[in-house]
């Protein structure tokens, strides 16, 4: 099954002006969902939160996205920090532009789906303006940051949005996609099993 996200730079909910595709590709519901990165128009090596929000509903620009797709009602936070608890729509929480503001990357994800109670089709994608803090700062509940951290990551307004729709493009990864997605995974356990919780209550990996 395929899907993806379609950015037009000229549309109304785009003031980032990001153009390009993600993409998202599953063999079977038994297997984890390929997410693939295709983007350009961010500045040279910078850093984003990218998420998939609730809704696919552009009549209110990205606003009316709504929250970030949590059906298990969890906290925001990471793969890097928190392994499975963390929303659906957390997705890789950042994306990081090459010296050319393109984005060209690809991940396995092992929450979303694309069928059934995590579905993300018809949900939405959105860019934002800062950089996602992977729910370091969660754990401070008292503080205004903290609670945003369990949220949002602090990552920021919304610059860019598009809807997630079906396509009978055939998706499937190469090769040296597979490599790359498995070593980006082998990366994230590696930074979880190094996970620690600082006196402050901030959450942080000596491998991050």
């Amino acid at each position: 099954m395929n899907c993806l996200a379609f950015f037009d730079p000229h549309a109304g909910s785009n003031s980032g002006k990001i153009s390009g595709v993600v993409e998202f590709h599953s063999c079977s519901s038994n297997r984890e969902t390929l997410v693939r990165f295709r983007l350009r128009g961010f500045p040279a090596k910078s850093t984003r939160g990218i998420h998939v929000h609730e809704w696919g509903d552009l009549t209110q620009g990205c606003t009316s996205a709504c929250a970030h797709f949590n059906p298990a009602k969890t906290l925001h936070g990471s793969k890097q920090l928190f392994d499975d608890s963390r929303h659906v729509g957390d997705l890789c929480n950042n994306i990081t532009a090459d010296e050319k503001g393109e984005v060209n990357f690809c991940y396995f994800d092992d929450l979303i789906e694309l069928t059934g109670l995590r579905s993300i089709v018809g949900r939405m994608v959105v860019i934002h303006a800062g950089t996602d803090d992977l729910g370091s700062y969660r754990l401070q509940t008292d503080t205004i940051r903290g609670a945003e951290s369990g949220k949002t990551g602090n990552a920021g307004a919304r610059i860019a949005c598009a809807v997630i729709g079906l396509t009978n493009r055939d998706l499937h990864p190469s090769n040296e996609e597979i490599e790359q997605a498995r070593e980006y995974q082998e990366w994230t356990n590696r930074v979880f099993d190094d996970a620690k919780i600082l006196p402050n209550g901030q959450v942080v990996s000596e491998d991050d």
